[in-house]
């Protein structure tokens, strides 16, 4: 199962990691959103 990772800042200023998780038939993903004081890396 691959696993990307998205960074979205909202409105207030509060940044939301959302972990993606795709599945082996590549169409159903699962989010699981994540939230974090520190800044929104890439690379983790």
């Amino acid at each position: 199962m691959t696993s990307s990772f998205l960074c979205l800042k909202l409105k207030g200023g509060t940044e939301l990691d959302v972990k993606i998780y795709r599945t082996k038939d590549g169409q159903n993903f699962s989010l699981e959103p994540i939230l974090n004081d520190e800044r929104c890396t890439e690379n983790q």
